[in-house]
């Protein structure tokens, strides 16, 4: 049997507590030492993480299974580490601190410009450990400098009235009230600093934007005429030029937008007809744009429309999934997964004056909606609902 690592003939002070004593009492009737003790009791404790993790995976609760598989693992690695000498505990808990504090840093330094090997070991190593415990965003804020707000902004379509009357409900996430104090989309207040922060962390996962496609300008014509049919432009290309109007999300975030739709379609019912089933969702990620200094100097506010970017990136049904006149997809005759992007204002931004009429797609006037307005005589031209 291993001895629990004391030294013969040196005195030492016994802890205290409800765990020290129940272990020490525990040791004396089973004549195990406490190594061993600790052991067995980590072994169990992963297995136990082990079939919670099994069950929420058949509930489909995929990120609670994630986190009771990670507590697998590290019940597991503990169990061994308690059985370690004195000497070998130091060095694996001088390791891990040493790991925890090195992905800090390549997170602060891997901003560009960054050093050729930051970048390399946030790619390659740290990058799933940080985004797991979401360490990544917050080094990166201030490393140069920050940069735009990452929001969520989804219209949701329920079934039509029978004298033919479309119902939308618009659901901002996170989201500020006339006296920009935090709320929750049903409008009641969010009073946790912390709650809403996670919220605007959410949006970042929808934001991991892919390279500019090589047809950008065959997209743009098709963009450009749809502008003429349903009257909303692009922005002026001289002050946002159109390679940067066009963001595709890569295949991840991709995957996280469908999980929040899926959430959304879900939750929330119509504000005024809760038995309306959904239709369809769009989409848009919205990007907060930060005041430049001669913006502020010419009194712009913070909440200016022209600040707020939104970008389509999709018209989904209830489960997430394409609708096929924004997505087509198919497997052809040789078993190859083909796409069609139907929609011309898909991955584009859309400008902020004609975003309701783009997200409800007829007239406002007509539709039972909380449409987001900018009214023209107000003179901070802030969000109406």
């Amino acid at each position: 049997m291993i001895d629990d690592n004391r030294n013969a003939g040196v005195e030492t002070t016994q802890p205290t507590g409800i765990w020290p004593t129940f272990v020490n009492h525990l040791s004396a009737r089973t004549g195990l030492s406490q190594c061993w003790l600790q052991f067995i009791m980590l072994l169990l404790g992963s297995l136990t993480a082990y079939l919670a993790s099994t069950g929420l995976h058949r509930i489909s609760w995929d990120s609670a299974a994630l986190l009771f598989r990670v507590a697998m693992v590290l019940s597991a690695v503990g169990a061994v580490v308690v059985l370690l000498p004195s000497v070998g505990r130091r060095i694996v808990v001088s390791l891990v601190i040493l790991f925890h504090f090195g992905g800090l840093l390549t997170a602060v330094t891997s901003v560009n410009p960054s050093p050729w090997l930051s970048t390399q070991l946030w790619t390659t190593v740290y990058r799933p450990y940080l985004y797991f415990l979401w360490l990544n965003n917050a080094y990166h804020f201030y490393s140069p400098q920050p940069g735009p707000a990452n929001l969520m902004w989804f219209c949701i379509e329920y079934e039509s009235d029978p004298d033919g009357t479309k119902n939308f409900r618009w659901v901002l996430v996170p989201d500020l009230d006339e006296q920009s104090r935090p709320v929750n989309p049903d409008g009641s207040k969010v009073f946790s600093g912390t709650e809403y922060t996670r919220r605007l962390s959410l949006a970042e996962y929808t934001g991991s934007t892919g390279i500019v496609p090589w047809n950008l300008y065959q997209l743009l014509d098709q963009r450009l005429r749809a502008a003429q049919l349903d009257g909303i432009p692009p922005l002026d290309p001289r002050k946002v030029s159109y390679d940067k109007q066009y963001r595709e999300p890569d295949a991840r975030s991709k995957r996280w937008i469908q999980t929040y739709i899926r959430h959304v379609a879900s939750t929330y019912k119509h504000h005024n007809k809760p038995d309306r089933a959904v239709k369809s969702v769009k989409f848009y990620r919205v990007l907060h744009q930060i005041l430049e200094p001669d913006q502020l100097n010419a009194g712009i506010g913070p909440n200016e429309p022209s600040l707020y970017w939104p970008f389509f990136c999709g018209k989904f049904d209830k489960d997430g999934n394409f609708t096929e006149d924004c997505v087509k997809i198919w497997i052809d005759s040789a078993g190859r997964f083909q796409s069609e992007l139907c929609d011309p204002y898909l991955y584009w931004l859309i400008p902020y004056e004609d975003l309701a009429r783009h997200g409800q797609g007829g007239d406002l006037e007509k539709a039972d909606s909380n449409t987001l307005r900018v009214d023209e005589n107000d003179a901070d031209k802030e969000m109406k609902r």
